[in-house]
């Protein structure tokens, strides 16, 4: 069984190193000050989101980001998935799985109405896994964004 906690101030130390891994390897380029300013309000309780750990608490191997938001379309209050990233090592083992079934429960539990993410056009085996944990893709509805 996969251990999942929430992240805290102190959890800085294991998550930063993680989150650096996952902008080497979708090429995001966040650097050290992108990634305190980012994290810290969420380890430091913002209700704009929380930080899972995921793994043995002293060695996390893994991390899921959740931000709300409140969506008219999905009837009330959305989880979106920002970030879900697995050490290389532990991949296929099942654990992004349980994370992401347990984060659904848990969100269902506290009047979450829907968790929702932004797929990467290039990543066919992303979205396999994710339709094979319930996701459904709506192409209809395309990202745009600026950056402040």
């Amino acid at each position: 069984m996969t251990n999942i906690r929430l992240a805290d101030p102190y959890d800085f130390g294991k998550i930063d190193p993680l989150v650096a891994g996952y902008s080497d390897e979708f090429g995001l380029g966040l650097d050290d000050g992108m990634r305190e300013r980012a994290l810290m309000p969420l380890l430091q309780g913002s209700p704009m989101g929380v930080i899972y750990l995921i793994g043995p608490p002293s060695a996390p191997v893994g991390y899921a980001i959740v931000t709300f938001s409140w969506s008219i379309p999905h009837g009330g209050l959305q989880a979106i998935l920002e970030q879900i990233f697995m050490r290389d090592k532990v991949r296929g083992r099942g654990m992004g799985r349980e994370t992401l079934n347990k984060i659904c429960v848990m969100l269902r539990e506290n009047g979450v109405a829907s968790l929702s993410l932004s797929l990467p056009k290039h990543d066919p085996r992303l979205e396999r896994f994710l339709s094979s944990v319930g996701f459904e893709r709506h192409d209809s509805h395309g990202l745009m964004s600026q950056t402040f």
